[in-house]
């Protein structure tokens, strides 16, 4: 798994069934990168593409029960990599590092 893809599973593990816009969106990736991710995601069996019920020209992708199982599998690691960083920062490192993601996003918002 890439690192973009478990960007797009983290996304669907927390609100499933969703469009390819708010995807877009919440990951900032252009809608032909998505679009290759969401592809690959499905090859694995861990999304699916289904119609928007309120807009046919929509697909909305949701988790297969294979993508949801995955979710089992690796928060636990992911839980385990965000307790050893803790370990080893000081709640003071961690905050400064916080602070200059919030200001690098703040710049790339603005280009």
């Amino acid at each position: 798994m890439t690192f973009e893809m478990l960007q797009v599973m983290h996304r669907l593990w927390k609100k499933p069934g969703v469009s390819q816009q708010y995807l877009a969106e919440q990951t900032a990736k252009d809608k032909a990168c998505l679009t290759n991710l969401i592809n690959n995601l499905e090859k694995k069996g861990w999304v699916e593409r289904r119609e928007d019920p309120s807009d046919r020209r929509n697909k909305q992708i949701h988790l297969t029960e294979a993508g949801e199982e995955l979710s089992h599998r690796v928060k636990p690691l992911l839980h385990n990599i965000y307790d050893e960083v803790g370990a080893r920062l000081t709640p003071r490192q961690i905050e400064s590092f916080m602070n200059n993601l919030k200001k690098l996003d703040e710049i790339l918002d603005k280009i």
